[in-house]
């Protein structure tokens, strides 16, 4: 299957606010009361399918959680001693 281009028909990755949530899932919700399958009610909301069921998933109140991930820091990063020489050699 094609990947659409993201969320709510923006870039992909693009973080999705909590309200734009609610409402998509409200959205859909409503579609696929009405006989939509959930793949055509996600299409027209812009996310597919299985974004749809991820934020089933996480609960409609969960804002997206990326801003706030523990990130690991990358083994070939500087260390404070190299930042520092770096830093002064400026």
């Amino acid at each position: 299957a094609k990947k659409n281009g993201g969320d709510l028909g923006g870039q992909r990755g693009r973080l999705t606010s909590a309200p734009d949530r609610r409402r998509t899932l409200k959205l859909v919700s409503e579609a696929m009361k009405e006989e939509a399958t959930q793949e055509k009610a996600c299409r027209e909301a812009g996310i597919c399918a299985r974004t749809y069921r991820r934020w089933c998933d996480q609960g409609e109140e969960d804002a997206d959680r990326r801003p706030t991930a523990v990130r690991p820091t990358p083994a070939n990063a500087l260390t404070k001693e190299e930042r520092a020489r770096c830093a002064l050699r400026v």
